[in-house]
């Protein structure tokens, strides 16, 4: 192993870096590091202790603990730094505390007569056990991280793949010695710890890129365009007299134009999902549809596939669904309207669908929409989509967009 001092020194120096860098805004990746660093330490400790007191069996698994859970919060914040929905949702994390609850068991006890029989039943020595769970996680982490890749390669998710690869090695070559030696930490777990520093600090430093002269970051434009333009709005709609038509018919268009500001500030997040997307049109919409006595069915599916449609792609479905509910407001005297957005798994694809029960749009009536209607079908044509819209001899009107989800995680085609 490399000095075990100077191991220790830089464990303490990772630690000093978490919580100086991550002083005033801390991400969950800088918890998660955070927590691998001290399980570091505790192993780097326990192994000191090991080397003056060998076969001390509260320090070997006390060693075995910090590096089951420098595993444990590596995992984590290789997935969460990838934007992976796995460690956020309520299964993944059961899973990940399920995991660290039998692998941090079999760190500790892996001579108990239980797991000694266990052990023996399977023809394996009682520390393999461990081992080989932690390297199931790993491969699992990996089929996630190249799921990432897949949908969008990007360089810090290469170098994830890449350590949690470097990891496996690691927990390969313990297996291999573990039959004629105790487990202790080595040159290969030093290196794992050091390379997840190094990432760590990338994804820090990625974020703190200089914002190019004349930009506004985003968070502050975003904070500008609300107390400003949206106060001067808000203003100029409560000076308005109701009991006059035009003034009515004003108000309206204004109040359209404070819902399209609040929709673009909700969605100058980077990299925002179409979940998101669409639980803020909902959210903005609502007072609008509730003002035209328009009772609103959703039926948006919360489904891991759809939340990974991101960027650009996710904007144009979002002003797509913006559009067709204006439409409803603006032009169908209708009850209710039904919006629906589902994966749908039989044919891969993206499922949007808009429908009220309004007067329906007759073939005469449509060039004098505007530019609503071309304007959905362009952004359709960019996604690489169909778009289909229909209206019965009984009124009603169905919008309907069907986009293949390979398209969808490739992004939209640059326009003409």
């Amino acid at each position: 192993m490399p000095t075990s001092a100077a191991a220790v020194v830089l464990a303490l120096g990772a630690l000093f870096g978490v919580a100086w860098i991550s002083r005033a805004a801390p991400r969950p990746q800088d918890w998660a590091f955070g927590a691998a660093m001290l399980a570091w330490l505790l192993c780097l400790c326990s192994s000191l202790v090991l080397q003056h007191l060998p076969g001390h069996a509260a320090a070997a698994a006390l060693a075995r603990l910090g590096c089951q859970w420098l595993l444990l919060a590596s995992a984590l914040l290789l997935l969460l730094q990838c934007h992976s929905s796995w460690p956020r949702g309520r299964i993944g994390m059961l899973c990940w505390l399920a995991f660290a609850l039998a692998g941090s068991a079999l760190a500790l006890a892996p001579d108990a007569p239980a797991l000694h029989r266990l052990a023996a039943a399977a023809g394996l020595w009682p520390l393999q056990l461990w081992l080989g769970l932690n390297v199931l996680g790993a491969l699992v982490v990996a089929l996630l991280l190249v799921r990432e890749l897949r949908r969008r390669p990007q360089a810090m998710r290469w170098m994830a793949l890449l350590i949690t690869i470097c990891g496996l090695g690691m927990l390969l070559s313990d297996w291999e010695t573990s039959r004629q030696q105790p487990w202790a930490a080595s040159g290969q777990h030093f290196l794992f710890a050091l390379a997840l520093f190094a990432y760590w600090l990338a994804s820090r430093f990625r974020m703190r890129e200089p914002v190019p002269s004349g930009w506004m970051h985003r968070d502050e434009l975003a904070q500008e365009l609300h107390d400003g333009v949206g106060s001067q709005l808000v203003s100029i709609l409560s000076s308005l007299d109701a009991s006059s038509p035009a003034q009515r018919r004003t108000a309206q268009a204004l109040q359209s134009c404070l819902i399209e500001l609040k929709l673009l500030v909700d969605g100058m997040e980077a990299d925002c999902s179409l979940m998101s997307h669409l639980a803020s049109l909902r959210y903005r919409m609502d007072p609008l549809l509730a003002a035209a006595h328009i009772r609103m069915e959703w039926l948006v599916t919360n489904e891991d596939s759809l939340s990974h449609v991101r960027g650009d792609a996710a904007k144009h479905v979002l002003r797509l669904t913006q559009e067709a509910l204006a439409n409803v407001i603006n032009h169908s005297k209708a009850r209710t309207v039904t919006v629906l957005c589902r994966h749908r798994l039989e044919i891969d694809s993206l499922l949007l669908c808009v429908a009220d029960d309004g007067r329906g749009i007759r073939p005469g009536r449509r060039g004098s929409l505007g530019k609503g209607l071309p304007g959905m079908r362009r952004r359709a044509q960019l996604l690489g989509g169909r778009l289909s819209i229909e209206s019965g001899p009984q009124g009603g009107t169905v919008i309907q967009l069907l986009v293949p989800m390979a398209r969808l995680r490739a992004g939209p085609a640059a326009p003409d």
